[in-house]
């Protein structure tokens, strides 16, 4: 076997995309194929991010809980997620197409759209769980509002540049000994 030629990032993506597309339009909807593109399409997003490191999702975020500030400086439990939920990429955009083709340009597209992560603290993952947010947006979610989910449950996020900043600080509640 020939040795793989590393690749930039955005040779990257489209190579993911066009697998992605190519199994949409050639093979049905089953479990296997949801996970295969589910699994090729969450990797294309995480390298869109422009701040992308490798596969560790919590050096590529964009964003930040004023609630999980304090457990990065202690190195302490954090989630690392992203805005939209990958699910509701694939079954919101993709599953629900009229068109069965699904060209690799448009998952270009999706993939770059749904980039953004954030960090957020173990309890803030709870609540997002409690209100049946994890994987899904709010029902009156406009199909732009990054945030949504968050302002839904009443998590404040910021940009990640912005952990030093004072007011940031201020906000951050304490992490109890």
């Amino acid at each position: 076997m020939k040795k793989a030629t590393r690749v930039s990032n955005e040779v990257g993506i489209r190579n993911l995309c066009e697998v992605a597309s190519l199994i949409l339009r050639t093979m049905p909807v089953n479990a296997a194929t949801t996970f295969t593109v589910r699994t090729l399409m969450r990797e294309a997003v995480n390298k869109s991010n422009s701040s992308y490191r490798g596969n560790d999702n919590k050096k590529n975020v964009r964003y930040v809980s004023a609630a999980a500030v304090p457990h990065l400086a202690q190195k302490g439990p954090v989630v690392a997620e992203h805005l939209i939920p990958i699910s509701v990429l694939l079954n919101s955009r993709l599953y629900a197409a009229v068109d069965p083709v699904v060209e690799t340009d448009a998952l270009v597209h999706l993939a770059k759209q749904y980039a953004n992560m954030a960090l957020i603290s173990v309890e803030e993952d709870a609540l997002l769980r409690k209100h049946k947010l994890q994987s899904t947006m709010p029902a009156n979610w406009d199909g732009a509002d990054l945030f949504a989910r968050y302002r839904a449950v009443g998590i404040e996020v910021f940009p990640i540049e912005e952990i030093g900043n004072k007011e940031l600080t201020e906000r951050a509640p304490q992490v109890l000994d």
